[in-house]
């Protein structure tokens, strides 16, 4: 596919690139956030936002000026509801790649097929994120996915990855699981949830998926099944594990989370946050279906919205006072945002004690020790 050429960062940047490498690595754009699941650990059910579906010359207007600027190297397909909805899914990932900006796809699933893959493929997409998140027939009940057997849903994602990844294919294809171990508070919230609860789990899934991956014509025989297995048995739950079995396949921990402290308590009563550290803005920022541009992609309900594109650049709005102050304060570890303050923070002194210096150390220091990414073979 011709690629159209892109310009440096432009100087229109003004104030923030001064704060921020540009271009930073990839913006969300949030198509729609309606969805075909309703799975219990998704703040689905408590969004307060209408429904919709981003218009597609809006779309196309937003992804313009992502690339006219040199604002960003890929635009991802993400933040809340499944993206292969939109009527226009596959024109805007074209407009996507013609623009010159790589592009990335998170989606539940559940559209994926050969013919769907073969679409992806030809396009040239550059990631597939795949919210597999249930690994198995009885933890595929929480999605509440109706008219889908779990048989159904897991076919239609092996035969995407053969299409995508066989004979030469180039798409990084994640499959992301759900670690249920970590977080008590937000498993009481959204009831009883246990899916990959320990280290042995852990272990158990990633080899049966693995071998699945192995058996594939186009990719069986590539690389060693045995040394892929050999190293899943040494693997931990503790670690922010993405682990290549394949090439270009990589399985990921995914952990449930209360999506800003928004599950349980809801920010009600919460001790927030006065000093923490987030990445959000210097690697990526959100759009929203209906143009608001949002902080961070866990903004599922807009709590961080700075403006909206229908109005106002990306520029302009990424010069705002609002973005301005929230960057420079991270930068100096203090959390500004009255909305970050509540994700940041905790139900009691101790733990948002606990989640600001976490938070710091996570990270500023240690992110390279707990973030295990690792070719298998």
């Amino acid at each position: 596919m011709p690629l159209q050429n892109r310009s440096p960062a432009s100087s229109k940047l003004g104030k923030i690139a001064g704060l921020i490498d540009f271009p930073i690595q990839r913006v969300h754009l949030e198509l729609t956030n309606a969805c075909n699941f309703d799975c219990s650990f998704c703040p689905k059910t408590i969004m307060s936002r209408k429904p919709g579906m981003m218009d597609t010359a809006l779309a196309k207007s937003v992804i313009d000026d992502l690339a006219r600027n040199n604002i960003t190297e890929k635009v991802t397909f993400h933040i809340m509801g499944e993206p292969m909805l939109h009527p226009d899914f596959f024109f805007i990932v074209k407009h996507v790649r013609e623009r010159g900006l790589r592009a990335g796809v998170t989606t539940n699933g559940s559209f994926l097929s050969t013919e769907t893959a073969g679409m992806l493929r030809e396009l040239e997409v550059d990631q597939v994120n795949i919210s597999l998140q249930t690994p198995d027939e009885n933890s595929f009940e929480t999605r509440r996915a109706k008219g889908m057997t779990y048989e159904k849903y897991r076919r239609g994602i092996l035969d995407a990855i053969q299409v995508l990844r066989s004979n030469g294919g180039k798409a990084v294809i994640k499959i992301h699981f759900l670690v249920t171990k970590f977080n008590k508070s937000v498993k009481e919230a959204v009831g009883r949830l246990d899916i990959i609860d320990d280290t042995r789990a852990l272990r158990r899934v990633f080899s049966e998926w693995a071998r699945l991956f192995h058996q594939m014509p186009g990719i069986a025989g590539e690389v060693s099944e045995k040394k892929v297995l050999d190293a899943l048995a040494g693997i931990s739950i503790n670690r922010w594990n993405v682990l290549e079995v394949a090439p270009g396949i990589h399985l990921e921990t995914y952990l449930l989370n209360s999506w800003g402290n928004t599950f349980g308590k809801g920010g009600r009563n919460m001790v927030e946050s006065r000093f923490g550290y987030c990445p959000a803005l210097t690697d990526h920022f959100g759009i929203l279906w209906n143009g608001d541009m949002v902080l961070c992609c866990k903004d599922f309900d807009g709590k961080t919205r700075v403006g909206n594109v229908r109005e106002s650049s990306v520029a302009d709005l990424l010069n705002s006072d609002v973005v301005l102050s929230v960057v420079e304060g991270f930068k100096k570890c203090r959390v500004v945002h009255p909305r970050c303050r509540v994700c940041l923070g905790g139900k009691n002194y101790f733990s948002a004690l606990s989640n600001q210096m976490g938070s710091i150390f996570f990270f500023r220091l240690m992110k390279w020790f707990f973030y295990n990414q690792k070719r298998l073979y």
